[in-house]
């Protein structure tokens, strides 16, 4: 026997910013841009099933919420960017930014989970994450293909992801495992 429920009611509240600016550059065209959100409020209220309760509410705001929904909810998340095009040739700088989180889990206890050797606090509070990426495009004048060439370093800097109490080691919602990617890639249209 399965039985379906709603589950708690959730109030949520943020602001979203967003700003471009282009402007020319020599004989090419200069753009930055960045964009944010930052949650103000994530209330997840009690969540009961037959009049019992199940889970009293709480907010969410700055907490992994690992074993939970609504899942991490880093308060602050933004990218930037500054992009440079002049003749055929692309030139993109990137930056991804999540704020840090706090293992809920681990409030209240002297260690977090203590192993053979002590206690220990891996993972207690998820630092926040940055990352940098360079983008780089370049048009081929060809007469038959649309023809581009393409190189980015990812994670240039070969940012870790934060360390996080889970089975893999960081939230893959706060971090980047890879490290520093390269990618070279050509692209044709015909």
């Amino acid at each position: 026997f399965t039985q379906w429920v709603n589950g708690p009611k959730t109030k949520t509240t943020g602001l979203d910013f967003q700003a471009t600016y282009r402007t020319d550059l020599g004989s090419g065209e200069l753009t930055l841009g960045a964009n944010a959100s930052h949650i103000l409020t994530y209330k997840i209220g009690d969540f009961f099933v037959e009049g019992e309760l199940l889970r009293p509410g709480f907010s969410a705001v700055g907490l992994a919420n690992l074993d939970r929904l609504p899942g991490t909810i880093a308060p602050w998340r933004g990218n930037a960017f500054v992009n440079y095009n002049i003749d055929g040739f692309n030139a993109r700088y990137g930056f991804k930014y999540i704020d840090g989180v706090r293992d809920e889990r681990c409030d209240g206890k002297e260690f977090c989970e203590t192993t053979n050797f002590g206690g220990t606090n891996f993972g207690r509070n998820i630092s926040s994450y940055k990352q940098h990426d360079i983008h780089l495009a370049y048009d081929l004048d060809l007469a038959a293909v649309e023809t581009q060439l393409q190189f980015s370093i990812e994670n240039f800097t070969n940012e870790d992801a934060p360390e996080a109490r889970v089975p893999l080691g960081y939230n893959p919602f706060t971090g980047n495992p890879l490290g520093r990617v390269y990618r070279v890639g050509l692209r044709a249209r015909f």
